[in-house]
């Protein structure tokens, strides 16, 4: 089963991925910024995976097409099974809004993804400090 996550070098995304990791032969596209991409090691230790099952793709969630690369959207096409996306809305200019949603429709969709996920994280003051809802 191939994924490709939104979010995954945040408190939900990680453990998600951990959580998508542990499956026998899972194997997981995150998207992540350029400028984040020395936390690409950090990330597969606390996987506990190498680089053949955790496998950064560079983009921008605020730009057309995730900011994704014309030739890793053609490596990727028809090979993702599921895309969750775990990231807020943010708008160009960093306004938060829908279009982190509509970005994850069509970036879906052009994958030909099996099935698409959001999750929305919670406001902190409804959860403890452990995470669970309140």
């Amino acid at each position: 089963m191939q994924y490709f996550v939104t979010g995954a070098t945040g408190f939900i995304g990680k453990r998600l991925v951990k959580k998508l990791l542990e499956r026998k032969g899972s194997v997981v596209h995150f998207l992540i910024r350029k400028e984040s991409a020395n936390k690409v090691a950090d990330l597969r230790s606390f996987w506990g995976v190498g680089a053949t099952r955790a496998i950064p793709v560079f983009g921008d969630l605020t730009a057309k097409k995730l900011g994704v690369a014309s030739e890793d959207i053609k490596k990727l096409k028809g090979q993702i099974d599921h895309f969750h996306h775990l990231r807020r809305g943010v708008r160009p200019g960093g306004r938060r809004g829908n279009a982190g949603r509509r970005q994850h429709r069509r970036h879906a969709q052009h994958h030909r993804a099996g099935q698409g996920h959001r999750c929305r994280a919670l406001p902190p003051r409804l959860v403890d400090r452990r995470g669970r809802p309140v």
